[in-house]
């Protein structure tokens, strides 16, 4: 809300209306969270796509690259424990910090 928006509610007496208990901080943080998640997401997802790439069978790769869930699960089979962890970790992050920015 603008400021102008918040002058006329404390002139008015909306003392506890939720504009004006609500900070910027608190609307930037879940959208930081967001935007971050999801570049781990792809940042990750792109890696182990290269990794399933480079083994075979190659069509691994490229199903993990139109059906993202397969990714980890190929990657965890195939030896790449810890990216598979983080793309899983941050699609959890992404999950929560949409929830978060969505209410």
């Amino acid at each position: 809300m603008c400021s102008l928006g918040l002058e006329v509610a404390r002139t008015r007496g909306a003392r506890n209306s939720p504009a004006m208990d609500a900070s910027p901080a608190m609307d930037v943080a879940p959208l930081l969270v967001l935007a971050g998640s999801v570049g781990v997401l792809v940042c990750a997802h792109v890696v182990l796509v290269i990794r399933l790439a480079r083994l075979r069978p190659r069509w691994h790769a490229l199903a993990a690259f139109f059906v993202p869930p397969l990714a980890p699960y190929w990657g965890w089979t195939r030896g790449s424990r810890a990216l598979s962890v983080v793309w899983i970790l941050s699609l959890f992050t992404y999950a929560g910090a949409f929830a978060a920015a969505s209410t």
